[in-house]
């Protein structure tokens, strides 16, 4: 019983770094977005 409370708080853990590195690659994949676009609007250079 007290082990699966364990292994239960470790993965929570876990899944909270998890999180903190998605919503960084998320970030920067919406910059890169937003960089992508901003090279598309100026198109002549292509």
């Amino acid at each position: 019983m007290l082990r699966d409370v364990e292994m239960g708080v470790k993965f929570y853990k876990e899944l909270g770094k998890l999180e903190k590195q998605l919503a960084k690659y998320q970030s920067k994949v919406l910059e890169i977005k937003t960089q992508m676009r901003r090279l598309g609007s100026h198109s002549e250079l292509f």
